[in-house]
């Protein structure tokens, strides 16, 4: 993935002056495990020169570090990112601030907030860029509270998307509430900023397996991953017009051949064809992408669709064996709809396969009951020919004669009766 032209700067205030905020060790950890991830040229794909990493800047650092990424060099389809790994703050009104190094309160315990980031500075910043492809990642909790308590006139909750959000835009938040996100260990990485990282690192965020990790794949993840570990947690994500789709990394393309032939089992019909025009508008792309010859490329599309084409033949016949039953024993499909339903779905094949099969089988019943009768009164004339010339009683040479007719038209136990003059035979024929 290619991201020259972004500049993502990352934000990790883990010191406080006095005992205004508890420190935060695993902030300094976040950022740099966040920066490593993003200038991997095979997940993030981001220049290093790119991105600015700032640990425990000042008030006034932190604002001009975001000014600048939102304002310097930005096009309509770059991607602007912006994390940031800290206390949260929650002032007067329900406003968000982030807090930095020089962040304190008043003598009253109330926020000072020209020592902290507003959001609503942040979102200036971002409303005056020219990129339409706008990320903000908040690791943070929003407690809102000092040592000794932070009135909070309206709750814990703090409305990010009015703050933050915008078209092109997708903001995640590990909360946006008093919910505590960060490891109490003395090493590691917080809880959001670990499972985001990881998703990244293994792929594993990839969740439809396209090589593209996208805003909403990432958080959807993440979401699981943490309220897995902590379910009082909630991550959040608040996407503006496309926000869900915005490319952020992609995932690694592991064994090239591997690879491929997962993309083609996904992109096969049951049935073993690629009919989808997109499927195989897909599949060249991989084939762009991932550098193998032709004749492999091609090897591998038919060595997978022969094997799905197998699979789909036998589960056909499967089918199909059923319905002969059921039709042989004077059954009937409708009586049985119920049961060949559930056979056929368990089967995995389509309603259409299961009615051409059905067709088939019935077109096959009748004429073989066509050709049985047929076969029967072939074998009725030779049978009254042969008492005709040797009434009262068949010669044992005759008899094996028409016993090898019989085999040769496939008759099965019946009864017959022929009438010859003046007299009537009657005769039962066992095979």
């Amino acid at each position: 993935m290619n991201h020259d032209e972004t500049r993502p700067p990352h934000c990790g205030a883990s010191e406080h002056p006095s005992e205004a905020l508890a420190p935060l060790p695993a902030a300094l950890r976040d950022i740099e495990a966040v920066r490593k991830v993003l200038i991997h040229p095979e997940r993030g794909g981001f220049p290093e020169s790119n991105v600015t990493m700032l640990e425990n800047p000042g008030r006034l650092a932190t604002e001009l570090a975001i000014e600048t990424l939102f304002s310097e060099r930005q096009g309509g389809t770059d991607l602007v990112l912006f994390f940031f790994s800290g206390h949260g703050i929650k002032g007067d009104m329900g406003r968000l601030y982030l807090a930095t190094r020089d962040t304190g309160k008043t003598l009253k315990g109330e926020l000072r907030r020209a020592t902290a980031v507003a959001a609503t500075t942040v979102h200036d910043y971002m409303e005056c860029s020219r990129s339409r492809r706008q990320v903000v990642i908040l690791d943070s909790c929003f407690s809102g509270a000092f040592p000794e308590g932070l009135s909070i006139k309206d709750g814990g909750r703090i409305d990010i998307h009015n703050q933050l959000g915008g078209e092109g835009r997708a903001i995640l938040a590990s909360s946006s509430s008093s919910q505590y996100s960060f490891e109490h260990k003395d090493e590691g990485l917080s809880l959001y900023t670990g499972f985001l990282v990881q998703g990244i690192e293994t792929g594993e965020a990839d969740r439809n397996g396209n090589g593209i990790i996208t805003i909403g794949d990432l958080h959807g993840y993440v979401r699981q991953k943490v309220r897995e570990a902590q379910p009082a947690m909630n991550p959040e994500i608040y996407p503006g017009k496309e926000g869900y789709a915005i490319h952020i990394a992609q995932s690694p393309l592991g064994d090239p051949e591997e690879r491929y032939a997962r993309e083609v089992t996904q992109s096969i019909s049951h049935r073993g064809e690629i009919v989808s025009v997109a499927a195989r508008a897909n599949l060249d792309d991989w084939r762009g992408r991932l550098g193998l010859d032709p004749q492999t490329y091609d090897a591998i599309e038919a060595e997978i669709m022969a094997g799905q084409r197998e699979g789909f033949r036998k589960k056909c016949q499967e089918y199909g064996e059923v319905v002969r039953k059921i039709l042989e024993n004077q059954g009937s499909i409708e009586a049985e709809a119920t049961h060949l339903r559930r056979r056929w779905q368990m089967l995995k094949l389509t309603d259409d396969d299961a009615r051409k099969i059905e067709v088939e089988m019935e077109l096959e019943i009748v004429a073989k009951r066509q050709r049985h009768e047929w076969h029967l009164q072939r074998y009725a004339v030779l049978f009254e020919e042969a008492i005709r010339q040797e009434s009262p009683a068949l010669s044992e040479e005759t008899k094996a004669e028409m016993a090898g007719i019989r085999q040769i038209l496939e008759l099965i136990c019946f009864n017959l009766q022929v009438t010859v003059p003046e007299r009537k035979f009657s005769g039962t024929v066992l095979v």
